[in-house]
């Protein structure tokens, strides 16, 4: 484990140097606060030395600022003064990552790990919908740095910090990462393996229910349950979204094809999960299906398979859910319950 010593939460080093080249960002002039950037190693450079390291207490007083005096600064009702929220978004990936090569720097582990990885989590996860960009609905891994690829880093480090202890919000997180590999064997067959008491815990009972619907063949089980799912889970598992959709409509136009059937729309709708017939008119006639008035006419004859990404960006499934909780007590770990959803 390496010393770390830095007092702050930018090295003095650092802000000196940005300071003289005008390179503070936005937000640190308006908080009054530097925080260090996120830097590439650079190959055959010395290790980091230990006044540019911050030691774990910095590192949550760093976490503490970033979420609870950055992030409100693009909440609406911050007044004239709000940012928008995607230069907030970039500033807080970029020091959420710093925050993490310093801990993985220091080898850091236990509590203070596990709550800088899990508030990590949880930013990375909703982000995407903030910025009313949904994340990529291809489930391979993206290039380096991407957020999918930050996600799974903070996934990986995360579970193996509660395989060597008890923590709180373990069944939360376990039941995150298997909703976001959605239909990975590895991934089920590790969740398999977990303590009685986690996997019998409310959130892993919904993402075994999604997991084994899907194995099934029951996408209207799998939607049906997707509904149902909090705000941060179904930011999880909405990548996979387009593909129910996409697997139900392929069978519906083989097992309801026929010339003399009609097949209601806002029955379709609700089990598609959108929230309109004309997003369900949309996605059946992408699928080659004929829509008249209320009704579909599946034929199996004239199903196809999508040229385009079957799934429109309709994140409404997702961000109703977030209901009047700020964007800082989701990334706390509000803990929202049903009557909330």
């Amino acid at each position: 484990m390496r010393p770390a010593c830095c007092p702050g939460m930018c090295p003095e080093r650092e802000w000196s140097e940005r300071q003289k080249q005008g390179r503070l960002h936005r937000l640190e002039l308006a908080t009054g606060a530097a925080v260090k950037e996120w830097r590439r190693p650079a190959a055959g450079c010395e290790a980091a030395a230990p006044e540019e390291l911050r030691p774990p207490a910095v590192l949550l007083q760093t976490m503490r600022h970033l979420v609870e005096r950055v992030v409100p600064r693009a909440e609406p009702g911050h007044g004239p003064e709000a940012e928008p929220w995607p230069l907030v978004h970039d500033f807080v990936v970029d020091r959420l990552r710093s925050v993490r090569q310093d801990l993985a720097a220091q080898r850091l582990g236990g509590r203070p790990a596990a709550a800088i990885l899990e508030q990590s989590l949880r930013f990375l996860l909703a982000g995407p919908f903030w910025l009313g960009r949904p994340p990529p609905c291809d489930p391979r891994p993206r290039e380096p740095g991407s957020i999918d690829a930050q996600v799974r880093e903070c996934f990986s480090r995360l579970l193996a910090i509660y395989s060597e202890g008890e923590h709180e919000n373990r069944a939360e997180f376990q039941a995150l990462a298997l909703l976001y590999d959605l239909g990975s064997d590895a991934a089920y067959h590790r969740a398999l393996q977990l303590p009685a008491h986690i996997k019998d815990s409310p959130e892993m009972k919904m993402a075994f229910t999604i997991n084994q619907a899907l194995a099934e063949g029951n996408y209207v089980r799998c939607l049906r349950v997707v509904r149902r799912l909090p705000f941060l889970e179904s930011c999880a598992v909405y990548r996979h979204i387009p593909m129910l959709r996409h697997r139900l409509l392929r069978a519906f136009s083989h097992g309801y094809s026929c010339s003399n059937c009609r097949y209601p729309l806002q029955t379709l709708a609700e089990l598609l999960a959108v929230d309109s017939q004309d997003i369900a008119t949309d996605l059946c006639q992408r699928h080659g299906q004929q829509v008249t008035g209320n009704s579909v006419c599946f034929q199996k004859s004239s199903y196809k398979d999508p040229d385009t990404n079957p799934g429109l960006e309709e994140l409404e499934l997702v961000i109703k859910k977030q209901g009047d909780k700020t964007r800082s007590n989701i990334i706390r770990g509000h803990k929202m319950t049903a009557t909330e959803l």
